[in-house]
């Protein structure tokens, strides 16, 4: 038995060797020396002096979510290589996601690039007439002030059913190891035909075992990330919405278990994720306008 599953876990190595992208994956750390410009969690954003405040269409003030200087970060192809990407959304309770299932565009969400980052006499310094900093709105937001973040890159492989299944399927038999998997091939491709209760109890105890497998094997996956596969609690929406043309993980942010606080640092609903998503061509374009992004949780 130690074989197999030694073989198991030797195939599932080679399944993420071969599916693996690169991804810059972020670590987050209190700093009481945190710049305007930095790329950072929560916290006042950079916006030059002009720039109208992002709000609702209603005129409610959105908060700064994330902010990414890319100058900072590590270079990802068709990612930009300058400037600042922002990700405000309204702090609301359910924070900015009001539009579901179709999410994009959102009025209560938005995010920004600003391509140069401009001298320290044309930034906006003063935020004193905008509400939501004040911290009563700190529960209605996924975490408290603000996160110095910074990142490397960490190769990304494919783990989510709605991309992993088949395309796993598929390499366990064109490297003719679907015998190890079988449970989980049988689950994909026959879809339990024909199977007495007795036949599925046994098939569902071998389930329990491979997906315990799998599950060790990615548990890197539940982390602050730009590119590379996306994480969630629950399952991927564009596989019900329609919306494959969102072929980009933009940004991802995690639920964080912070030891110094002994509890959440940051935390979206119940242990939860967010995702963005963009369109490969408008990312290369630098075009940050059509964007989906969602959030669940357990």
């Amino acid at each position: 038995m130690e074989n197999i599953t030694e073989n198991m876990e030797r195939i599932l190595e080679d399944f993420k060797a071969e599916t693996a992208i690169p991804s810059i994956v972020l670590t987050t750390e209190r700093n009481d020396n945190i710049a305007i410009t930095d790329s950072k969690f929560g916290g006042i954003p950079y916006l030059p002096k002009d720039y109208a405040y992002p709000t609702t269409a209603e005129g409610e003030p959105l908060r700064l979510l994330a902010q990414l200087n890319f100058s900072q970060l590590p270079k990802l192809e068709n990612f930009p290589t300058s400037g600042i990407l922002q990700f405000y959304v309204l702090p609301d309770g359910v924070f900015g996601l009001q539009d579901l299932p179709d999410a994009t565009n959102g009025d209560t969400y938005r995010v920004i690039y600003h391509k140069e980052i401009l001298p320290e006499e044309s930034i906006m310094k003063d935020f004193s007439d905008i509400e939501i900093f004040d911290e009563e709105y700190d529960e209605l937001f996924p975490f408290e002030g603000e996160y110095l973040i910074n990142g490397s890159i960490v190769n990304s492989s494919m783990h989510d059913p709605y991309e992993f299944d088949n395309v796993f399927g598929l390499f366990c038999k064109k490297n003719n190891v679907a015998p190890y998997f079988e449970t989980y091939v049988t689950e994909l491709l026959e879809l339990r035909k024909n199977m007495t209760k007795v036949k599925y109890e046994k098939f569902e105890r071998k389930w329990g075992e491979l997906m315990s497998l799998i599950s060790s094997a990615y548990s890197d996956v539940e982390a602050h990330r730009i590119s590379g596969y996306p994480y969630f609690t629950q399952e991927d929406p564009r596989r019900y919405i329609d919306h494959k043309e969102y072929n980009v993980l933009l940004f991802q942010m995690v639920s964080e278990w912070k030891k110094e606080e002994n509890d959440y640092g940051i935390s979206w609903g119940d242990c939860g994720v967010a995702n963005f998503f963009i369109n490969l061509e408008d990312l290369k374009n630098l075009n940050f306008q059509d964007i989906l992004y969602t959030w669940d949780c357990s």
